[in-house]
């Protein structure tokens, strides 16, 4: 009776320890921190960046900014308010054209490029992944990055991983998507993450991204479920397929590997370059190809990454 009492105590002591820290993990601004919990940055504080995030800002902009429901997005004010995705609150981030430009004017042709850093990420563990909604805001062609420092977030130099890039057009949807990245390659490692918005002039491109529940938490739910590093080399099929006019390309890599994935139509022609000679770590790395300015047809997408080199088919149907 009284080691059943002792227990049952220890297991409430051990509930309330729980509850407490997942709901601290929980608060808008707290450093990402694991240890298996969850951690979610909705960007409802009052302070912009929130608490141990960071931002740069190349060219003179202003940089990320603080949106909230039904207001414009800066630069783009005719083409409607700002949502919220599925669970967001009335607060998010967001990146424009006019936010990356100096003077925000579009006949400066100048380019954009500004990063919105989250805080240190530690206690890793393979399974843990970072999860984020992403809208495309409007219309003009924009890139997003989403790239990885080992050491410092004091400049954009140490950011030499990249986990995904994102490129939209006119013909992108416009409604808000979630994505998952697999954090495994960097288990018992700590890691700042970094948002780039990016294009290289304002004049014909340049749109806006708004970002909200980011999310770093473990798909854990046993030891036993652990999943593990990828084995071999792999290249998985287009999703969706056939496609209009955008698709992600996804694949695997045993080991860190300098990267090349191109597109070529149903001559053997290159159309497009999504990888070129880059390294990227061990682990699962997705790509968004945009076909907009391709026509209707079988087109084939090649990974070679070390010695491996896979080919697929994919069906553009506009």
């Amino acid at each position: 009776m009284k080691n059943s009492l002792i227990q049952s105590n220890v297991l409430l002591v051990l509930i309330v320890l729980a509850t407490c820290l997942s709901f601290a993990r929980l608060l808008p601004g707290e450093p990402f921190t694991l240890f298996g919990l969850l951690s979610v940055e909705s960007f409802e504080g009052n302070d912009f960046p929130p608490a141990g995030w960071s931002k740069i800002t190349n060219f003179g902009g202003t940089g990320w900014r603080q949106g909230s429901v039904g207001d414009n997005v800066l630069g783009l004010e005719g083409f409607g308010g700002i949502d919220t995705p599925p669970g967001g609150g009335s607060l998010l981030a967001y990146a424009s054209w006019a936010t990356g430009d100096a003077d925000s004017n579009f006949n400066t042709d100048q380019a954009t490029d500004q990063w919105l850093i989250t805080p240190l990420i530690t206690d890793i563990e393979i399974g843990d992944s970072l999860k984020f909604y992403l809208k495309y805001f409007s219309q003009f062609r924009d890139n997003l990055d989403i790239l990885v420092s080992h050491t410092n977030a004091d400049s954009t130099a140490p950011f030499d991983t990249t986990l995904l890039t994102l490129t939209f057009a006119n013909g992108s949807s416009n409604e808000w998507q979630a994505h998952s990245l697999d954090l495994s390659a960097f288990a018992d490692s700590s890691i700042y993450i970094a948002f780039r918005e990016r294009v290289s002039t304002t004049f014909n491109d340049g749109d806006a991204f708004l970002l909200d529940l980011v999310e770093v938490g473990s798909l854990i739910t046993s030891v036993d479920d652990r999943p593990v590093a990828p084995a071999t080399f792999e290249l998985l099929q287009n999703y969706p397929n056939p496609f209009n006019p955008t698709t992600q390309i996804a694949f695997s890599l045993s080991h860190s590997s300098e990267v090349t994935l191109k597109i070529y139509n149903l001559l053997g022609q290159e159309v497009a370059i999504m990888v070129d000679h880059e390294v990227l770590r061990a682990g699962s790395h997705t790509f968004q190809f945009n076909a907009s300015n391709l026509p209707n047809g079988i087109y084939y997408y090649k990974l070679a990454a070390d010695n491996f080199v896979d080919v697929r088919k994919m069906t553009l149907l506009k």
